[in-house]
């Protein structure tokens, strides 16, 4: 179900922006993203390309001492003036132009930063030619000008090893779901490819994507799964050289026989119980037992199941569960996994 406008401003921003309409609003970098990179940009003077509602120049503003922010739909940068005083920001200058026909040198800028439309009409999209304006065409135009530090905004589902660029690819994850990629350029480059997951700042970097990891089927006691960026990024190398007694599962889940806490992780769990069959290949009756063992009341499927069963298949299973806690039951490598959810139960 689609969050009402109200709770995506909530979910997104600090204050009640302004907005002209709803794809305006989703197509915004929520403000914790946009903080978090502002503070990668600081500088004297920054260029944001096509600001909509202003957001991004807004806490751009926060750390540098001037910014431009241009956008060529009137509506929409009357709101990004409105939400800069919302936010007492002073520092903006704001242009209602197409950047493409403007001499962008005359500003002198430090970097430029840009975040063009990923919603073009009512369709998605994640291509680099296929954004308003084309990333692409952004790039070539900013090369092409002289340009080397600048920041582009991509989408989160690209596949990162088909990106030619020399610049940094930077995976952004927001509450533990994927927000976006950010492109660094020049001596805004740090790494070439990293991660960080927002609002912890948990960063892990990489000099190339390295998908190949060595995986167990043998489960310890505590069971993670990873944040869908480090999938992503193939960054699971990385987190396993960096955590002794951690081991992999498949690519989305990590085990390990001592909780570690730690923000890349999307759930942990502690494992009470291990079937070693399929969950089409469990005895129902054999799983309900397991469950009044471990004084389960309610379930969370994480199996292969047709969604329209789904909550049929849960009400079968709870009927005749009396006990006090919530367990999930995960199927991995052909096993059924009874365990508890540690960051809910927190």
């Amino acid at each position: 179900m689609d969050k009402s406008e109200k709770e995506l401003i909530k979910a997104k921003f600090s204050k009640n922006i302004f907005y002209p309409d709803r794809k305006s609003l989703e197509m915004s970098t929520p403000e914790l993203v946009s903080k978090y990179r502002a503070s990668r940009l600081k500088c004297n003077t920054a260029i944001d390309l096509c600001c909509g509602l202003g957001i991004d120049a807004i806490l751009l503003a926060k750390s540098c001492k001037k910014v431009i922010a241009i956008e060529k739909d009137k509506k929409i940068l009357d709101c990004a003036i409105k939400n800069a005083k919302l936010y007492n920001t002073k520092n903006i200058e704001f242009i209602c132009a197409d950047f493409k026909t403007l001499d962008l040198k005359k500003y002198n800028p430090d970097i430029i930063f840009a975040d063009p439309s990923r919603r073009v009409g009512e369709k998605r999209v994640k291509e680099l030619s296929e954004t308003e304006p084309s990333t692409t065409e952004i790039i070539s135009l900013l090369q092409k000008q002289g340009f080397e530090n600048f920041c582009i905004e991509v989408s989160n589902n690209l596949d990162l090893e088909k990106l030619n660029f020399d610049c940094e690819k930077e995976f952004i994850s927001l509450n533990k779901e994927p927000n976006c990629i950010s492109l660094y350029f020049g001596n805004l480059k740090k790494y070439n490819y990293s991660f960080v997951a927002l609002p912890d700042k948990k960063v892990i970097f990489a000099d190339k994507i390295n998908p190949e990891f060595k995986t167990q089927e043998n489960f310890k006691k505590y069971l993670y799964e990873l944040d869908e960026g480090i999938k992503k990024m193939h960054f699971q190398n990385e987190l396993l050289n960096h955590y002794n007694g951690l081991y992999a599962i498949t690519d989305s889940f990590f085990t390990s026989t001592n909780l570690i806490k730690d923000p890349i992780f999307k759930n942990s769990y502690k494992i009470e119980t291990v079937l070693e069959t399929s969950f089409e290949n469990t005895d129902k009756n054999i799983l309900i037992e397991e469950l009044k063992k471990l004084d389960a009341k309610k379930v969370v499927l994480r199996i292969k199941i047709d969604p329209d069963k789904y909550y049929s298949l849960k009400k079968d299973l709870e009927k005749d569960l009396e006990g006090t806690k919530k367990l999930h039951i995960i199927e991995l490598n052909k096993k059924v996994i009874l365990c508890k959810n540690l960051l809910l139960s927190e």
